[in-house]
C-alpha cells in the first residue's frame, strides 16, 4: 500500500501528515464502529474549517427556512458519509440531472440535530425554534 504525506509546519518543527483513501477505508471504519476517525482526522477537521470559514460560519438551514443568522459549528454531509463515502471531503456534489448541489452544509447544532432524526436528538416535544410551547413541560 502506497501512504503519501505532506508536511506541515509546527514552530519550527515539520510535521507529516498521513494521507488516507477515505472512500475506501469509511465501509471499514463504520463496520468496525470507529467512524470517529475520519471526523477526527487531518483531513476533514480541515475540510471543515474550510467549509465553514466560506459560508462566515452562517447556518445555512436557517438562512433558508427561518430566514435569521445563527452561527454554524457543524459541517453536515447532505449524501451521508455512510452511504456515499466517495463525497466524504467534496463540498458538491452533481445529481443525476446535472445539477450541482452543496454536499458539505455550514449547520447550527440545533438544525443538525433537526437532520439527523436517527440519531435520537432531534426535537423531541420541542417546536422548531428549539423551545416548549405546550404547558407540561415535565
Amino acid at each position: 500500500m502506497k501512504l503519501l504525506f505532506d508536511f506541515i509546519l509546527k514552530g519550527e518543527n515539520a510535521v507529516a501528515i498521513k494521507h488516507h483513501d477515505w472512500q475506501k477505508e469509511i465501509p471499514q471504519l463504520i463496520e468496525e464502529g470507529k467512524i470517529y476517525r475520519f471526523y477526527n482526522s487531518y483531513d476533514f477537521r480541515h475540510k471543515r474549517a474550510e467549509v465553514l470559514r466560506k459560508f462566515h460560519y452562517e447556518c445555512q438551514e436557517c438562512r433558508k427556512y427561518k430566514r435569521r443568522i445563527t452561527r454554524a459549528t457543524v459541517v453536515h454531509h447532505v449524501l451521508h458519509v455512510e452511504d456515499r463515502p466517495d463525497l466524504c471531503l467534496s463540498e458538491y456534489y452533481t445529481d443525476e440531472n446535472g445539477v450541482k448541489h452543496i454536499q458539505l452544509e455550514p449547520v447550527c447544532d440545533a438544525c443538525h440535530n433537526m437532520l439527523h432524526p436517527e440519531k435520537g436528538r432531534g426535537l423531541q416535544g420541542k417546536e422548531s425554534d428549539g423551545h416548549f410551547h405546550n404547558e407540561e413541560r415535565w
